[in-house]
């Protein structure tokens, strides 16, 4: 599922990418050597994925692109506390 993975300084790691189930999702997780955490889904679907993530500040800044909205595919830009 993941594509990058950003080391916090709470020493979690992050994953993201598509999750498949009724339809596709973009997918936030947190994941150790051991286990893999679903956290959130973000708002997405049909054509969706390539997630880019950076931690700064306390944020995770997370970008991706979808074709939820309109049918159209758009980039977005998802700004979660940690």
């Amino acid at each position: 599922m993941a594509r990058t993975f950003p080391l916090a300084p709470d020493g979690k790691m992050w994953a993201a990418g598509r999750k498949y189930g009724k339809a596709a999702k973009t997918s936030l997780a947190t994941m150790t050597g051991t286990t893999f955490q679903h956290v959130l889904e973000l708002p997405s679907g049909g054509d969706t994925s390539y997630p880019g993530m950076v931690i700064h500040g306390g944020l995770l800044w997370m970008s991706y692109y979808s074709s939820h909205e309109d049918g159209k595919t758009s980039i977005y830009l998802a700004k979660i506390k940690l």
